[in-house]
């Protein structure tokens, strides 16, 4: 609002459409009153309209999932990491116990850092194998990902159980 005042003020003292170009010009200073008028009931219309919305339809402008019963316990269910995280997420929720799922996300990221570190330090060729297995591996991480954007029900969770061992197979034999 404060720049839109200044805006109207500025408009008004220099003028939108002067004769020439030039700014200062008198030629819209005859206008002043009718301009002027018709922005301040410009103003005071969208600052009632705000205010309606605001204090009248405030709930207008929520999602629908915050009006839902709360489980301060538990996370809902549509909500899901970032889609660089997805992979380790279905890792992490593909094992029963807590503890275990953290250690597992925790290996997959460190080994997958420290892939990437050997893989960018070492100088020469790459066999087919290094690539078949590097290709592997990010197939593994997408689908892994893909799983860790769906619900935690019946096929998704044993799918991630199931694949996370074949990518911790995969690091392993390192």
């Amino acid at each position: 609002m404060v720049v839109l005042v200044i805006h109207v003020g500025l408009l008004h003292s220099y003028g939108s459409g002067s004769i020439g170009g030039v700014l200062g010009c008198d030629a819209d200073s005859a206008h002043f009153g009718m301009f002027y008028y018709k922005d301040v009931f410009v103003i005071v219309i969208g600052c009632g309209v705000l205010a309606i919305l605001m204090f009248v339809f405030s709930d207008s402008l929520h999602h629908a999932d915050n009006f839902q019963a709360v489980d301060r316990f538990m996370t809902p269910a549509h909500i899901v990491p970032e889609w660089y995280f997805l992979p380790y997420y279905s890792i992490l929720r593909s094992c029963s116990s807590k503890l275990l799922g953290v250690l597992m996300l925790l290996f997959g990221v460190i080994v997958f850092g420290f892939l990437i570190g050997v893989h960018m330090g070492s100088v020469g060729s790459y066999s087919a194998f290094n690539m078949c297995e590097s290709a592997m591996i990010l197939v593994l991480l997408s689908v892994l990902g893909l799983l860790g954007g769906c619900f935690p029900v019946f096929p998704f969770v044993e799918l991630s159980g199931s694949l996370s061992a074949v990518y911790f197979t995969l690091h392993c034999h390192l």
